[in-house]
């Protein structure tokens, strides 16, 4: 199972959408969600709060073995513990913190043309906040 996380910002309203979309091997979507906030730094912290969202519902639904796709290959690295960024640094020891509970979670890349339905589904939340 995997579930692709992506996220909208808008630099001038300091806000974001997330989105999170959870999928068998064949590509059904069981669940997904989204979400909007205000007071946003960057789109690397929209990015993490997106994928942490992803996180604490695969945690809530008690899913095991399931892999975790981002286009943002810098918030990759920082929860894999490749590269340490400051800006984000609580929100992955939180990632690392739910995701150590539970039994295979892996953090990996994908293309953002691969993240086509998450990245729709984060504007779409985003878009609903701005208007």
């Amino acid at each position: 199972m995997t579930c692709k996380t992506d996220a909208a910002f808008d630099h001038g309203t300091m806000r974001a959408g997330f989105a999170w979309i959870f999928t068998v091997p064949t590509g059904f979507c069981f669940h997904q969600g989204s979400a909007t906030e205000d007071s946003i730094s960057s789109l690397l912290m929209a990015e993490a709060i997106a994928l942490r969202h992803g996180v604490t519902t695969a945690v809530e639904l008690g899913l095991q073995k399931l892999i975790f796709l981002s286009d943002n290959q810098t918030l990759i690295r920082a929860i894999n513990n490749d590269t340490q960024v400051k800006e984000i640094f609580g929100i992955v020891k939180d990632i690392q913190r739910l995701s150590s509970d539970s039994v295979g979670f892996t953090f990996s890349h994908i293309s953002r043309s691969s993240n086509v339905a998450a990245d729709s589904l984060a504007k779409r939340s985003l878009s609903s906040l701005l208007y």
